[in-house]
């Protein structure tokens, strides 16, 4: 392959061995220079598509390796029309997912479960980042809508956000789910500390799912202090403040033991 003015080259054929059709290019060089072609792209026999790669595996197969970054890496979908920038997922007579940027509601990213962006949207990112599951109008980072509130009985009964913890161990051994709240040390520094939690934890024994809300906060200064326990609500529903085994409706106890102090993952 010989360059015949100072452009680019390409150059196609289909492999005699494999029945595969091959594309190449060759950069800039010079006139009468012998030219470098590098495969770009091939069809194999089955019609599987590589770019990048001489082995696609499904119908179209990407492979980059490299450094690039930015709008250089990866597959680009681009709508300059008014329709949507959007990727489609069909199992054939079944289900239709699509997901993309959604043109006629403020450029909006959406994944939705219909043949559009416009219906059925099981999640939402707006402009400036705030996540919708459940809703196209997302007012925080996270907004959540459902018309269902608790659903379900006995132990698979359900909210609208369910948090699971799997970890194991003895009973009433005080395992469970926590939502914790952290932020900067003194709300100066870069330090991210966690000031306090909110956890439903395990108090039955073996093989029962009993339980209680428990509340914790960081009452002691320093990055080794744990959050430790200041409030529950037991399993019969008493409220104890500085006591984990309230007796009565409402037990007020000056402090709690140093037993109770609660391990979670935060």
């Amino acid at each position: 392959n010989i360059y015949k003015n100072n452009y680019g080259g390409l150059s196609y054929y289909q492999d005699a061995v494999s029945s595969s059709h091959l594309w190449y290019t060759a950069p800039t060089g010079t006139g009468g220079d012998v030219a470098t072609l590098t495969e770009r792209m091939r069809i194999d026999s089955a019609g599987n598509v590589g770019i990048g790669t001489d082995n696609p595996v499904p119908a179209l197969h990407v492979y980059q390796n490299n450094t690039k970054g930015g709008t250089a890496a990866g597959l680009t979908i681009e709508q300059e029309g008014t329709g949507d920038a959007v990727l489609s997922f069909l199992l054939t007579g079944t289900e239709r997912w699509k997901m993309g940027i959604d043109n006629s509601d403020s450029d909006k990213f959406k994944i939705s479960k219909a043949t559009n962006l416009s219906s059925n949207n099981a999640l939402t990112i707006d402009a400036d980042l705030n996540v919708g599951i459940g809703t196209t109008s997302p007012d925080a980072k996270l907004s959540i809508s459902d018309t269902l509130g608790i659903s379900g009985t006995g132990n698979d009964t359900y909210g609208q956000v369910d948090l699971v913890n799997t970890q194991t161990g003895a009973s009433g051994d005080g395992i469970g789910p926590f939502i914790t709240f952290r932020g900067k040390r003194g709300g100066v520094d870069s330090v991210v500390a966690a000031y306090g939690a909110i956890g439903g934890v395990n108090t039955g024994t073996t093989g029962s799912s009993t339980g209680a809300i428990t509340f914790l906060t960081k009452n002691t200064a320093g990055a080794a202090e744990d959050l430790v326990e200041q409030m529950r609500i037991s399993t019969g529903g008493n409220v104890g403040i500085g006591t984990p085994s309230p007796t009565s409706l409402l037990e007020i106890s000056k402090q709690l033991s140093a037993a109770s102090t609660i391990d979670y993952p935060y």
